[in-house]
Parts: C-alpha cells; sequence; structure tokens
C-alpha cells in the first residue's frame, strides 16, 4: 500500500514523467542485454574495450531515436482512431505543424492516450497552429491538455465559434482560458489566405462571414479546409450538415481526392450529393462506433472508391508526395495506394 500511495505522490510532482517516442523491440532488447553483460563483466572473458564501445554504439541509436525527426518533403495529415471524435494532426514539407481538432466523448484522456503518444513518436513538441472546426466538446475536448504540454503558437476559429458558444460553456471557458494564457486567437473564413505552409496551399471553403447569412447550428458553421500539394487536394469537413453541404454544392470546385466524410459520416440526411460533387479516390471516417454501416447505406457512391474507417481500421495517413499520393491505415491488410 505505501508503494503505491508513494507513485500515486509522486506523478503529480511537475517533470515526474514524460511520453517517449515508441521504443521499438529490438532496441530494447539490446540495451537490457547490454545490462546484463555490463553487470556480468568480471565473470566474463569480454575486452573492456569492445564493450564500452558497445555501449557507446547503444547510445547513438537512443539518442538518434529520440532526437527530432528529419524534416519529410511531404505533406503528411495523420488521423489516430479516437473514439466519437476527431483529431488529424498536418506536417508540412517545410516542417510546419499543424492539428485540426483535438477532441472526442469517449470519457477517456485523449491526450493522454492518443495525441501525446502520437506527437511523441513523431518527435514533434509545438503545434504551429491549432484549428478547432466548430464550437462541439468532441473536437476541443483535449485541447486544455494540448496546451499544457505543448506549445502552441496560435489558435484558428472561425468567426461563428463564439456564436454557438453560450456563455459558461465549455467552448466559451476554453476561449476565455487560451486569452489568458496569452495564445494568439484569430479568426478566419471563406476566402482567407493561411500562411506558414510553404508550398502547400490550404484554402478556407466554409463558413462565410458571420452575420452574412443565417447558419441554424454549429455543426453547420464548422471550418472546412481544402488542402492542396503537388496537384493532390484532401478536403477537411469538420461536422458540415445539409446546409453548409448543399452551399458549399452550389459554390462550384469541391473536387478532393481525398475527403474526411462530415459530421463522422453521418446518414441523418443524404451525404450523397455532396460526396459525388467531391468525387474522392478516397473516402475516410474518423468517429466512433456509431455509423459503422455506412459502406452499406453508401454502397451506391462507395462502390468505386477507397472507404477507410479509423475505427475499424486504425490510425490513417495520408502522405503527399510530388510523385504521388498514398494512404496508409494501421490495419495494413487494408493498405490503399
Amino acid at each position: 500500500d505505501w508503494l503505491v500511495r508513494l507513485v500515486d505522490g509522486l506523478q503529480i510532482l511537475p517533470g515526474s514523467g514524460t511520453t517517449t517516442p515508441t521504443i521499438p523491440l529490438w532496441l530494447t532488447a539490446m540495451s537490457l542485454g547490454l545490462i546484463g553483460v555490463w553487470t556480468l563483466w568480471p565473470w566474463l572473458r569480454v575486452r573492456r574495450r569492445w564493450l564500452i564501445a558497445t555501449a557507446a554504439a547503444v547510445l547513438v541509436t537512443w539518442t538518434w531515436h529520440l532526437a527530432p525527426s528529419p524534416r519529410r518533403d511531404a505533406l503528411t495529415l495523420t488521423f489516430p482512431s479516437i473514439t466519437n471524435g476527431a483529431c488529424c494532426l498536418i506536417s508540412f514539407p517545410n516542417g510546419r505543424t499543424w492539428m485540426y481538432d483535438a477532441g472526442s466523448m469517449a470519457g477517456y484522456d485523449i491526450h493522454r492516450w492518443v495525441v501525446g503518444p502520437l506527437l511523441a513518436d513523431r518527435r514533434i513538441s509545438s503545434i504551429d497552429a491549432l484549428v478547432l472546426s466548430h464550437a462541439n466538446l468532441d473536437h476541443f475536448s483535449g485541447v486544455p491538455e494540448l496546451i499544457e504540454h505543448h506549445n502552441v503558437e496560435r489558435l484558428l476559429v472561425s468567426p461563428w465559434f463564439s456564436d454557438f458558444s453560450d456563455p459558461g460553456d465549455a467552448a466559451d471557458r476554453l476561449l476565455a482560458d487560451l486569452r489568458q494564457k496569452g495564445l494568439p486567437i484569430t479568426r478566419i473564413q471563406r476566402g482567407s489566405l493561411l500562411s506558414g505552409t510553404g508550398d502547400v496551399t490550404v484554402e478556407v471553403l466554409w463558413p462565410p462571414p458571420a452575420g452574412s447569412l443565417p447558419i441554424r447550428n454549429a455543426n453547420d458553421s464548422s471550418l472546412v479546409l481544402r488542402i492542396s500539394y503537388a496537384g493532390y487536394r484532401v478536403l477537411l469537413c469538420g461536422d458540415i450538415m445539409e446546409q453548409g453541404q448543399g452551399r458549399l454544392i452550389r459554390t462550384g470546385d469541391l473536387a478532393a481526392d481525398v475527403l474526411v466524410l462530415p459530421h463522422h459520416g453521418s446518414t441523418g440526411y443524404d451525404p450523397r450529393p455532396f460526396i459525388l460533387a467531391v468525387n474522392p479516390r478516397y473516402c475516410i471516417r474518423s468517429g466512433g462506433t456509431r455509423n459503422v454501416d455506412i459502406p452499406n447505406r453508401l454502397a451506391d457512391v462507395l462502390a468505386d472508391r477507397v472507404y477507410l474507417d479509423c475505427q475499424i481500421d486504425g490510425a490513417t495517413e495520408i502522405e503527399v508526395r510530388k510523385s504521388g499520393l498514398t494512404v496508409r491505415p494501421w490495419r495494413t491488410a487494408r493498405i490503399a495506394r
């Protein structure tokens, strides 16, 4: 009992723990083997210089593994498997990192169990821009912990975010807390030009300026981003529903190679016209236990497309290089190219 109480007491101290990249089994085995050999060295016929050289090699390997990742000449978007929520980590070829949403209604600490380990595995300590699509808890519940453990340079929200934040509710408290911490908050809307992304173009397709038309609910106020690089496009839709989708269809060009299905793939309304307007090669669903039968409900529009569900296929990564686009689900049996 005293040992459990000691551990519980120590874990609340600052710096008592840290999240590290996933350590490969071979490196763990090598390190344990070296410790064993070092312990038994007086009884082993091993030359000291060989032991020191091996220890140095293991130390260099650990340093390389824990060092910041080298810049990849690619645009990558990673969708972790978050139950009943949404999150997308965006890494640009110029080394910048954005995050689009970070929330869940699953009832667990998504930063501790999902977002934090993902950032550690990618050796990312700073987020250049955090984009919150709209004021629903399942899209921002992990933000307080994200801000606490990582350096976030700025927050991007739509002008409608505050309109759908009632005084004292979670979204209102979040904005107040972030202002108190001094985090710069920028309002973006349709037509906004987003900088700092190098050769990658980030278009804000929705929502329109506040007050330009009545938006019925927070979902339809979601920020819709189209990210383009090397001739390929990815469309992030938040939770836009019938109103937002209909308005976007009427604007004309929505074409994208990858569509992240709006509202976690909800079929409470007919999403077929929107999917057909985007005409993607890949449809990705980031959501939870609801709407898992989408392939059956939308078989007519998904038949000629690759459909991936993060709840079933695990974390999914989109990698765009000048040589082509690759979509990789964690469960490699369904690798799509």
